[in-house]
């Protein structure tokens, strides 16, 4: 199992220096990540080899699921917070 964690982690760091690479990283330079949407995907991939045997390959390309998922979840909790400031009033 660590090697499974090991192997999609290694994935996703593998993602973020091409993404540094690309913006020619040599110091002050920086780029933004959505880093809620990467864990999301690392722990899609790592959920689905796990449990599955399945690869999702969400962290190595754009995944739709990460984007409903992410959607419903953030919808959720603007409902929760939303009852929660009501029924402190």
């Amino acid at each position: 199992m660590v090697k499974l964690f090991t192997a999609c982690s290694e994935r996703t760091i593998l993602k973020v220096n091409k993404l540094l690479e690309g913006e020619g990283y040599d110091g002050p330079k920086s780029i933004e990540l959505d880093l809620e949407a990467e864990f999301s995907s690392l722990a899609l991939d790592i959920i689905g080899l796990g449990v599955f045997n399945y690869d999702f390959g969400s962290v190595t390309k754009e995944s739709p699921v990460i984007k409903v998922c992410l959607k419903g979840f953030a919808f959720q909790v603007y409902r929760d917070v939303g009852l929660i400031v009501n029924e402190s009033v």
